[in-house]
């Protein structure tokens, strides 16, 4: 055989090969496309879409963990929960499928109340792909159902590492902080937010937000900078007036509270503002009757009882002012009681009669939603839980009903 006939044969040979791998890389890549196209179309619950994705990876062996996932997918979102798992199940093992069944399965078991299975299924798709965001996303989500919020904030900074340019884990941190009145904490969340372009009806939720927690900051020249973005409201003007008064701008307050009570007469913030104004007046009768409307509105704010014990106090009706200190000692002790149950709840994330009692707290606090929120939180670690069952449909019949005792 002569050498340039080996050369020939070489050529061929690695030209055949050439030729082979192009077109493996072909393949591959439009089989990847095709998988792509699949997911997009679980996230559009575009059935037919998922049903062409999977005729084309059919046969595949490479793609065999693909279609599991595609067909769990497919029927998680027809409802059938237990054929969603067993395929899920069968895509774990494979790179590009084991965090999205595992983020899968886990949001199954959010949806049934299964705290417990959804935080394990989660946690192992972080194992298998700790850069997985959704999986963080969606811990957020089950470890705010069940009130353990120091979890949530430990998720969230992750959501924001890895997915800067999102506002809202930026904007959640803001409100959680803000519950929590770690307010100087939670300034810079809100702030993170605004600097993610929100949707302006978001916005304005939002710099209301600041604004409230600058006040609480006493960085009054701050928060009128929020607020002067803002539409004018109720509260709006109730808070700017706050801050005006800080600056000891009293008539241009005067004119935002007045503007305030006319947008909303019984408005709390600016009633409480306005009475408190009346009284560095003198004009402690006009404050009191005030007081007792916006008592009467609100019954268990302390802040407006402390305000109203205050002026019967300087009439000399020392009767009715020790009957709103009784109620202000009362309110007290539910608030710090609730306090405590709160830390409780962060601090063992499992303790489900803590939950209960939180909600009944709540509700004696006539915090309707917080009380439905935390009877579901205890659910969703015990779905079979009789007295959280019972407890939450007799809340649920009360609101139904819009009864004024719980709505207000």
């Amino acid at each position: 055989m002569t050498k340039r006939l080996v050369k020939q044969l070489l050529f061929c040979a690695f030209a055949t090969a050439a030729l082979i791998a192009v077109f493996l890389w072909w393949s591959e890549q439009r089989l990847s496309r095709a998988f792509q196209a699949g997911l997009v179309a679980v996230e559009n619950k575009n059935l037919e879409g998922i049903t062409a994705a999977l005729d084309e990876l059919q046969g595949h062996s490479q793609f065999e963990s693909h279609c599991h996932l595609l067909r769990g997918m497919s029927h998680w979102q027809k409802g059938e929960v237990q054929q969603a798992l067993s395929e899920l199940g069968s895509a774990i093992g494979h790179p590009d499928t084991t965090s999205r069944a595992l983020v899968c399965s886990g949001r199954i078991f959010m949806e049934g109340g299964d705290h417990t299975n959804a935080v394990r299924m989660l946690t192992g798709a972080l194992e298998a792909d700790p850069q997985f965001v959704e999986a963080h996303r969606y811990l957020v989500a089950t470890y705010y159902d069940v009130g353990a919020m120091e979890h949530v904030l430990q998720h969230i900074d992750k959501v924001i590492e890895l997915a800067p340019a999102d506002m809202r884990p930026w904007r959640m941190r803001g409100l959680i902080l803000k519950d929590f009145e770690r307010f100087d904490e939670a300034v810079p969340a809100y702030e993170g937010a605004l600097q993610r372009s929100p949707a302006p009806h978001v916005e304005r939720e939002i710099r209301s937000e600041l604004a409230e927690s600058l006040l609480q900051l006493r960085k009054f020249d701050e928060a009128i900078d929020q607020l002067n973005r803002l539409e004018s409201s109720a509260d709006q003007q109730a808070m700017l007036a706050e801050a005006l008064l800080a600056f000891g701008k009293n008539e241009q307050a005067e004119r935002s509270l007045e503007r305030a009570l006319e947008l909303e007469p019984q408005n709390r913030r600016a009633m409480q503002l306005k009475a408190s104004v009346l009284l560095e007046q003198g004009d402690v009768q006009s404050a009191a009757d005030m007081l007792q409307v916006a008592v009467a509105r609100h019954p268990l704010e302390v802040d407006l009882r402390s305000s109203l014990m205050l002026a019967f106090q300087r009439l000399g009706q020392t009767e009715s002012a020790n009957a709103q200190q009784v109620e202000m000692n009362r309110i007290r002790e539910l608030q710090d009681k609730f306090h405590k149950l709160h830390i409780r709840s962060i601090q063992d994330a499992g303790d489900i009669n803590c939950r209960i009692e939180l909600a009944r707290t709540a509700l004696q606090l006539n915090k309707p939603e917080a009380a439905t929120s935390w009877y579901r939180a205890a659910l969703s670690m015990d779905p079979t839980n009789t007295t959280a069952l019972q407890e939450l449909e007799h809340l649920d019949g009360l609101l139904s009903r819009s009864a004024p005792a719980i709505r207000n």
